[in-house]
């Protein structure tokens, strides 16, 4: 009986390059502005309830979402999972995207990125 083949896809992002070092640890997050990247439907209640806890055990300057900056660029659709495919829609688009990257990261001095659903 022949064997099944499946071929499995990784979404995983390859690692960032070595000539970028990770920026120094804050010491604390009093008069920070924290960014979030929307990477999910449901993201706005973790934001909710994380932004609740900074209140009551921090004082952040304030927050930022990369899905509002990315919308004066008008590619603000793409931060947001589509569908159970992961559909983003990114084709043709990349000088937008990392421009709405670009301006997110001059408007925070700490973000929570990177999550998924």
């Amino acid at each position: 009986m022949p064997t099944a083949r499946v071929d499995m896809l990784s979404p995983v992002a390859p690692p960032p390059k070595a000539d970028r070092p990770l920026a120094p640890r804050l010491t604390s997050v009093d008069g920070k502005t924290v960014g979030y990247r929307i990477d999910w439907w449901n993201f706005e209640d973790f934001v909710e309830r994380i932004q609740e806890l900074l209140e009551q055990h921090a004082k952040p300057a304030g927050s930022r979402t990369l899905n509002k900056v990315a919308a004066t660029h008008g590619v603000s659709e793409i931060f947001k999972t589509r569908d159970h495919a992961g559909r983003i829609g990114r084709a043709g688009r990349e000088t937008q995207v990392q421009k709405a990257i670009d301006d997110f990261a001059g408007q925070v001095d700490w973000a929570i990125v990177g999550l998924a659903g």
